[in-house]
């Protein structure tokens, strides 16, 4: 029994995977596949809350790939209450830190705000009208729509979180391969060092 679901899942894995363009498909990776693949086979809440948590997740990992290697660092990271723990606070040090561009954060914000419906709302739909701001924008409010592969603009809203989702992680996940950490000084390396000393009095 096991073995005939795994079987059949696999199947309709490899032909979800064949719908997928290939220009997309070719900037995509095993896990963004299966992720994709999750987000398409679960419900609409599902596919939110797995949508952003994998975002959140990438922001946290390049963020902590481009920090140095201290403690402090990953104690800065590790709950919603600390400085870089909550999604909304990952993408700002991000943007600030130009690890990413103005669009890119705005267009994290937005699924930002898809997720969030969807965690407090119970009986939230991709047809809300909060959610079809954040996709589709918002003229009146001078919001663009949120950036997808060509073709896509007149897809259904979940398809277009899906596919905002997959680009989003695709260009973070690149962003951290070639993430590198600052490089801390040592003591006795620390151009101000007798400088800093002699302020304090502590001048050998």
């Amino acid at each position: 029994m096991l073995a005939t679901r795994a079987a059949d899942r696999k199947r309709r894995f490899e032909a979800f995977v064949a719908t997928i363009r290939p220009d997309i498909l070719e900037v995509m990776d095993e896990n963004a596949k299966r992720m994709m693949f999750e987000m398409y086979e679960d419900s609409d809440r599902a596919a939110a809350l797995m949508g952003g948590a994998h975002l959140d997740t990438l922001l946290g990992r390049l963020l902590e790939a481009s920090l140095v290697d201290e403690r402090e660092t990953s104690q800065i990271m590790s709950g919603d209450r600390e400085p870089l723990g909550a999604f909304s606070a990952r993408i700002k040090m991000c943007r600030a830190l130009a690890l990413i561009s103005g669009p890119v954060a705005e267009d994290l914000d937005r699924l930002k705000t898809v997720r969030n419906h969807f965690a407090h709302e119970e009986a939230a739909s991709f047809e809300d009208d909060k959610i079809r701001s954040a996709l589709n924008g918002d003229p009146k409010a001078k919001k663009r729509p949120v950036r997808l592969p060509l073709g896509f603009q007149d897809a259904a809203l979940r398809t277009k979180f899906t596919y905002a989702v997959t680009g989003l992680a695709g260009f973070l996940t690149m962003r951290l391969r070639s993430a590198q950490r600052p490089m801390m000084p040592a003591p006795d390396q620390n151009p101000d060092g007798s400088w800093v000393a002699g302020i304090l009095g502590r001048e050998e």
